[in-house]
């Protein structure tokens, strides 16, 4: 019983988690915008990007702390559970001195490329902004995963949601008392500071840790497994606004980084309720239960399919007129981009509906022969991106994300097929693929002959929302019904039950 109340609160302060995260990710632009400016929001984001990109240091390693935390936590062995701890601390460590002198790099030449500024003000940004990156990946990480492997992730997800609220009236504090964008980022990495030392404090308290045991030597030797995943996946999610910096101007990145914050909290949220999945088909395969391995999968891949088509398809249909309502009073670029909105929450929908593959390799331990998949992903990417961003600008980038997003999901696809993985045909695949456009392009259809994209009204932008909602799931649910009959009846029933 204790397993599963934990299961629900994880998943409900999860949810919870992610509620926070996108209204603070919609207030804290806006004060962007509003008291500093397009350019201002657009180097803000374009500094957060490139010291992110230092997390391709860390290289997997997560994962197989987090691997190697079960069976010691589960058997209760202590020294074990040391002996692991000590060797991640050791690491995370190294790793932080890195970052710090990357950072100081990064200031330093930063301010020679993008001139915009004066130097001085791009240098101490960069350094403000690192700090809080620093406080938030290097301090919190290893607790984190020892909390999420002993089913307790739901204390960090409390404790977010606090630090995320108190950070939301500490900035609005901020730029009504001194409206200045590096007094504005300090505030808020010195909260963070707090958040790593609550949960030191919870750990000692709560678990029997010697942090002077000797550490595993054989913990990072596995980590080069997911090293090539991780570097290509980080430069993937990160190429666009460093080729939009590159190529493009500041106030374009603002405008990129506006859209695609809302819809990375749409695709968090789709990865919320499915994640339950993950594990039970990690098990199923490893117990070699073809047969169930089957009808699980296909569950999280067609709930997974259909919560994100419905919630990205609406997204698809509003986002524009929402971000002029957002952005109302902001005039120094255009926001008015509906062909750069509709490719880009396209590539969003695609990759939710590609996670399940992605995912299902992962449980099959298939890391190197799939990274290979990954790098091309990364590299069709940036070739893409660079070529079309001077003609195409916004979308430039947009096209170059949807095409590599395609390659890796197709060739993932193909190898669940060609390595048995699970007992289906191509065909069954492909028409899972077909279904979902299909019912994305008719809602979308019906949403534009209903003007739905031209709305500029909080009030009417409510209603119009709730309508294509309503509109979508009612598009989804008929054309899963003509191609999924058993499994629609099956969800509703489910969802009358609970």
């Amino acid at each position: 019983m204790k397993k599963n109340n934990n299961i629900s609160i994880n998943t409900i302060t999860s949810l919870l988690v992610q509620l926070v995260v996108t209204i603070q990710g919609l207030i804290i632009p806006r004060i962007m915008l509003v008291y500093f400016g397009s350019g201002i929001n657009g180097l803000v984001s374009s500094m957060t990007q490139y010291l992110n990109l230092f997390a391709i240091m860390e290289g997997g390693i997560s994962g197989v702390i987090l691997a190697s935390l079960y069976k010691p936590l589960s058997e209760k062995d202590n020294m074990k559970l040391s002996e692991v701890l000590v060797s991640a601390n050791n690491f995370m460590k190294k790793l932080g001195i890195m970052f710090a002198g990357y950072a100081v790099i990064l200031a330093v030449v930063y301010p020679i490329f993008v001139k915009t500024y004066h130097c001085f003000f791009s240098f101490s940004l960069t350094v403000i902004i690192a700090l809080a990156i620093f406080a938030q990946y290097f301090f919190t990480l290893i607790p984190q995963l020892l909390l999420r492997a002993d089913d307790k992730f739901y204390i960090c997800n409390f404790i977010q949601i606090v630090f995320i609220i108190f950070n939301i009236l500490l900035s609005i504090f901020s730029v009504k008392v001194y409206p200045e964008v590096r007094s504005l980022k300090l505030l808020s990495s010195l909260v963070y500071l707090i958040q790593p030392f609550l949960l030191t404090q919870y750990i000692k308290k709560n678990y029997n840790i010697d942090w002077k045991a000797n550490p595993d030597k054989t913990l990072l030797k596995q980590r080069w497994d997911g090293f090539g995943i991780s570097l290509a996946n980080m430069v993937t999610t990160n190429t666009d606004v460093i080729v939009l910096t590159a190529l493009s101007n500041l106030e374009t990145v603002s405008v990129y980084t506006i859209y695609s914050q809302i819809l990375v909290a749409i695709k968090g949220l789709v990865n919320s309720v499915s994640n339950g999945f993950q594990a039970q088909i990690g098990l199923l395969y490893a117990e070699k239960k073809s047969r169930e391995l089957d009808n699980c999968f296909f569950k999280y891949e067609f709930i997974t399919n259909f919560v994100s088509g419905i919630l990205i398809t609406c997204c698809s249909e509003v986002i524009v007129p929402f971000i002029l309502i957002y952005t109302n009073g902001v005039n120094d670029v255009n926001y008015n981009v509906p062909m750069f909105a509709f490719l880009i929450t396209l590539s969003i929908l695609f990759i939710c509906i590609r996670e399940p593959y992605i995912q299902l390799t992962y449980c099959a331990g298939y890391f190197k022969e799939t990274s290979k998949y990954a790098y091309v992903e990364a590299v069709v990417n940036i070739l893409v991106s660079i070529l079309l961003v001077i003609k195409c600008g916004l979308i430039g980038v947009a096209i170059g994300t949807i095409v590599s997003i395609l390659y890796r999901y197709f060739f993932t696809v193909i190898f669940i097929k060609n390595n048995n993985i699970l007992k289906r045909n191509m065909m069954s695949y492909l028409k899972q693929f077909v279904v979902e456009l299909l019912a994305f392009f008719l809602a979308y259809g019906i949403a534009y002959f209903n003007n739905c994209l031209s709305i500029n009204n909080v009030f009417i932008w409510i209603l119009r929302s709730s309508e294509c909602i309503f509109i979508n799931i009612i598009v989804f649910s008929v054309i899963n019904y003509i191609f999924y009959k058993e499994y629609i009846i099956g969800l509703y029933k489910t969802i009358l039950k609970k």
